[in-house]
């Protein structure tokens, strides 16, 4: 055969050659690019639900904060009053939960709440949206909600990688494409790090969250029921003189015990509602742990304080417990 022959099927031979390895390299960048896609996307999704039950939980707990703050709370302001200007006694027992007693600048602080909650958050209507634009307008007084607003920002889906999930370029530069689809891979890579860390925190604070909203349950059970008892005395004491503060000799040693423990069940309450779970930068406030642990230490002397101060006869017309 001529040789210039050969050499020309030599070149076919070899642009066949060169056509092949080109086309094998595009079809690997092209899995690259599909399996970082698939990674993103799983990743996204993982992260989305975990965000989405911790906005979930965070507007649950301003909801029962709510609701605290408009039933039993209330009704122990409205008793309170009455006896705001009588010298309260810590009676023999409430040395450990005195700490939790309220001063004066303490009740204003929560009649200011309570009507912060009452014009801003209507239960039944809020939803995950409104609940942060709702809490955003509460953020100067209520300490719960302090870092609410800025929880989107470090838990928000990580950006993919500009040049993720557009495809490989058609021309025939194989080796390019190819390094431009590691690039890739390796970006979202990093993406995914960053978003299963979200994901970490969004379930931290979720769990956080339900900490607290089952211990605020839990202690406004026994506020709830002394807050009514309190009610039911002091308002016996006052008669049809509803205006009038009861004065000190008309308050008994029983009586004044109920007082004492149904007040320091309010600041303890109110040690709850002030406890953010977030910092100003959205992630867990590194407080909130320890005020859990002092709050939930005292819930077996609460009950067992409240139980023998219920267990009194106090001779009077027990009135229906505050609803929200």
């Amino acid at each position: 055969m001529p040789l210039p022959f050969l050499l020309v099927g030599a070149a076919a031979a070899a642009g066949i050659g060169t056509h092949i390895n080109a086309k094998k390299k595009n079809e690997e960048a092209q899995n690259l690019i599909n399996s970082a896609e698939r990674l993103y996307n799983n990743t996204k999704k993982i992260l989305d639900i975990a965000k989405n039950k911790t906005e979930t939980s965070l507007v649950g707990l301003e909801i029962s904060k709510k609701k605290v703050l408009q039933s039993s709370m209330k009704q122990f302001l409205k008793a309170y009053s009455r006896v705001k200007k009588v010298q309260i006694k810590e009676s023999e027992g409430l040395e450990e939960l005195s700490k939790f007693s309220l001063t004066p600048s303490d009740i204003v602080q929560i009649q200011n709440m309570t009507n912060i909650y009452e014009s801003n958050l209507k239960v039944g209507t809020i939803g995950a949206a409104t609940g942060v634009a709702l809490t955003a307008l509460t953020t100067t007084t209520l300490a719960g909600a302090a870092g609410f607003a800025s929880f989107l920002s470090p838990v928000a889906a990580v950006a993919a990688p500009a040049l993720l999930f557009t495809g490989i370029s058609a021309s025939i530069k194989a080796e390019e494409n190819l390094e431009k689809a590691r690039v890739m891979y390796s970006e979202t890579s990093i993406a995914v790090e960053k978003m299963k860390t979200a994901e970490t925190m969004c379930n931290a604070i979720n769990k956080r969250t339900e900490m607290f909203d089952d211990l605020l349950f839990s202690l406004n059970k026994i506020f709830a029921e002394c807050a009514r008892y309190m009610d039911s005395v002091t308002r016996s004491k006052v008669g049809l003189f509803k205006g009038w503060n009861i004065k000190p000799e008309k308050i008994n040693e029983q009586e004044m015990k109920l007082i004492a423990i149904t007040r320091a069940l309010a600041g303890a309450v109110k040690a709850i509602i002030d406890t953010p779970v977030l910092g100003a930068s959205g992630d867990l406030d590194s407080t909130s742990y320890d005020k859990y642990n002092e709050i939930k230490g005292q819930l077996q002397n609460f009950t067992l304080i409240s139980n023998e101060v219920k267990s009194v006869n106090y001779g009077v017309k027990m009135l229906p417990a505050r609803k929200a």
